[in-house]
């Protein structure tokens, strides 16, 4: 509630907004209510994105700052309950949908979002457990990734090249998200032929472009072999 009372237009109370997150770590207990609470604020925190932005440039980088605050955060929160593994992919899935609102017309802004997305990847190491449910979450998430790529693509040569180097780290955290059982694996065959789906959307007239595009289906093919 607070930070819609400090917020102004002007540029340091702005910045002062997402100083909050650091609390989260002195909140943190044992308890499993005080995690539910870090969480919520977390989800707030996310929801306030959407205030704090305007038109400036430098507004946007602290809204981008503030998400990879809030994945490293993540990382505090997680327990091995099964409930704060839930609550902590519920919160990439809002990341995810976040990053609709922060990407602008400038390409600065693009390559952030690009950024954050693979810091998601990363966090998917975290979340990953011995947990069947968990590992099904995991694979949603980056099911809805792949669908993200959709909203980051431009005409841009570079963002082109940012979508493709995406596709092949999510190729890599499959070798991650495979296990012993046959569901994981099923899911992981899956995962690879939305991939192979989505190269269509990558593809266009540029000769580079094909070239990472063919690149891509081999890796996809080499992966299933595993």
């Amino acid at each position: 509630m607070l930070l819609h009372v400090l917020r102004d237009t002007s540029e340091n109370t702005a910045l002062r907004c997402s100083q909050p997150l650091m609390l989260l770590h002195v909140l943190r207990d044992t308890s499993e209510n005080t995690a539910l609470r870090c969480s919520q604020l977390l989800r707030h925190t996310l929801l306030m994105l959407h205030i704090l932005r305007d038109t400036s440039e430098n507004t946007a980088l602290r809204c981008s700052q503030l998400l990879c605050h809030t994945l490293l955060t993540l990382h505090v929160l997680w327990d091995t309950s099964e409930n704060t593994a839930l609550r902590c992919s519920q919160l990439l899935r809002h990341m995810l949908l976040m990053l609709y609102v922060l990407r602008g017309t400038s390409e600065n802004t693009a390559l952030r979002c690009s950024q954050l997305l693979r810091h998601m990847l990363l966090m998917l190491c975290v979340l990953w457990d011995t947990s069947e449910n968990t590992a099904l979450r995991c694979s949603q998430l980056l099911r809805h990734m792949l669908l993200m790529l959709c909203v980051l693509w431009d005409t841009s040569e570079n963002t082109a090249l940012r979508c493709s180097q995406l596709l092949r780290h999510m190729l890599l955290m499959l070798y991650v998200l495979q296990g012993t059982s046959e569901n994981t694996a099923l899911r992981c065959s899956q995962l690879l032929r939305h991939m192979l789906l989505m190269l269509c959307v990558l593809w266009d007239t540029s000769e580079n472009t094909a070239l990472r595009s063919y690149q891509l289906l081999r890796h996809t093919l080499l992966m299933t072999l595993h």
